[in-house]
C-alpha cells in the first residue's frame, strides 16, 4: 500500500472515530433528557447507565486496532525509504506486529469520559435549580442539551488527535525497537505558535534507542502533535562527526542526550 493510500485509509479511521463518538454520545443526551424532571422534582443525580450499551467502548477498540495496523504499515514504509541494505530491507518488510487491542483501555477511556460528562451536567443542573427553584422541566432539558453538546465538540476533536497520536507513536516505537538498523530515535515537535512549552523543550533531542525516557513518548498532552522519527545507522555513520562533536559536550547526560 502507497503512503498516500495509508494516510487515506488513516483518515478514514479518523471520520469513523468522529462519526460514532458524536452518535453514541448523542444517545447519551436522550438518555438524560428523561431524567430531567425527576433531578428538579426529586433531587436526585442524573446517572448515565448502561456506558457498554451506548457502544463507546467497542468504538475505541475496533479505531485502535484498525489505526495501528495503519501505523506500522506507514512506519515499514518509512524505514524503507531510509535503509539500502536489501536483508535489512527484507527482514522490515517480513516483520509481524500485533495491533493494539487494548479492550481494558478502551473500556477505561470510555468510562472516564462518561464520568466526566455526568459530572459536568449535575453540576450545571443544580446550580441552574438552586437559583430558579421554579425552573422548567423545558429549561433543564435545553441545559443538558446545550452542555453535552459543549462536551461533544470538545471531546470528540480531543480525543480523535490525542488519540491517533497515542497509538501511532507506540506502534513507531515497536517497530522502531524490532529494528537493528535504528539506533536512535529523535522526539520531533511540530514547530508553530500552537505548540506547547512541555514539546518545545524536547524537540529535536536524539536517544539511544534504549534509553528513550518514557516522559519522551507522545502524546505528552491533550492534542499533542509531537512523534517520534528513526536515526538510522546508516544516517549515523554519515553524522559521525556531528554525534562525537554532541557526546563530547553532554558526556555525562543521565539520559543519552546527544
Amino acid at each position: 500500500m502507497s503512503v498516500n493510500s495509508l494516510d487515506q485509509a488513516l483518515l478514514i479511521q479518523e471520520k469513523f472515530l468522529k462519526k460514532n463518538m458524536l452518535r453514541q454520545f448523542s444517545g447519551i443526551e436522550t438518555q438524560t433528557m428523561k431524567q430531567a424532571v425527576r433531578f428538579r422534582d426529586f433531587k436526585k443525580p442524573l446517572i448515565i447507565t448502561d456506558i457498554s450499551k451506548l457502544g463507546l467502548n467497542n468504538t475505541y477498540k475496533i479505531f485502535f486496532k484498525n489505526t495501528s495496523k495503519l501505523a506500522v504499515e506507514r512506519t515499514k514504509e518509512e524505514l524503507l525509504r531510509k535503509i539500502s541494505n536489501p536483508g535489512a530491507r527484507l527482514q522490515i518488510k517480513n516483520k509481524k506486529f500485533k495491533a493494539s487491542n487494548d479492550l481494558g483501555y478502551a473500556q477505561r477511556l470510555a468510562k472516564k469520559q462518561v464520568e466526566d460528562l455526568e459530572k459536568i451536567l449535575n453540576n450545571k443542573l443544580k446550580f441552574a435549580v438552586k437559583n430558579n427553584p421554579k425552573i422548567t422541566a423545558t429549561a433543564l432539558k435545553k441545559i443538558i442539551a446545550d452542555e453535552t453538546k459543549k462536551f461533544i465538540n470538545v471531546r470528540v476533536v480531543a480525543t480523535q488527535a490525542t488519540e491517533l497520536n497515542r497509538i501511532t507513536n507506540a506502534a513507531r516505537l515497536e517497530l522502531f525497537n524490532q529494528t537493528v538498523e535504528v539506533k536512535y530515535i529523535r522526539f520531533n515537535a511540530v514547530m508553530d505558535r500552537r505548540t506547547s512549552q512541555i514539546c518545545q523543550a524536547r524537540h529535536g533531542q536524539v536517544f539511544i534507542k534504549e534509553d528513550l525516557p518514557g516522559d519522551y513518548i507522545p502524546p505528552l498532552h491533550v492534542r499533542c502533535r509531537s512523534y517520534l522519527i528513526p536515526f538510522i545507522k546508516e544516517m549515523v555513520l554519515t553524522s559521525e562527526k556531528i554525534i562525537n562533536q554532541t557526546i563530547e559536550r553532554y558526556p555525562k547526560k543521565v539520559n543519552k542526550l546527544l
